[in-house]
Parts: structure tokens; C-alpha cells; sequence
């Protein structure tokens, strides 16, 4: 999904975005959580839910929201 990104976007904005799409129901995760990936240097960075994603570089970063189930 294409996200326009900006200042002091959260995990949890991600995640209610993602819900509104796809109609996910997220009491049916398991601690839900976002990394931003970095394909050239193959790092994932963690990003808590309350704290910004920051800035990523589109060229190589892919944020990922990833959803385990229960």
C-alpha cells in the first residue's frame, strides 16, 4: 500500500490506516509492529508505537507494517 509519509508519523497511524483498507481487525494480533528496511544495506530498524518513523529515503527504505495473527 502507498502511504504518503509525514512529520511525526506513528506506528499506530500506519496501523489504523491499514485497518480502514483491508478492514483488519487488530485485537486478532499479536503485537503488531513497523520497521523501516533498508534494502542496500539488507537492516531493519524497529519503531516503537508511540515514537515517529522519521524521515525515509523512498529510493531505498521500505516501511513494512507487520501484522502477526493470534
Amino acid at each position: 500500500m502507498d502511504v504518503q509519509m509525514f512529520d511525526n508519523m506513528t506506528p499506530e497511524m500506519l496501523f489504523e490506516m491499514v485497518k480502514n483498507k483491508w478492514g483488519i481487525d487488530l485485537d486478532r494480533t499479536d503485537e503488531p509492529f513497523v520497521v523501516v528496511h533498508d534494502q542496500i544495506r539488507d537492516s531493519y530498524r524497529v519503531v516503537e508505537n508511540d515514537e515517529s518513523i522519521g524521515d525515509v529515503d523512498n529510493s531505498r527504505e521500505v516501511v513494512r507494517v507487520v501484522l502477526p495473527l493470534k
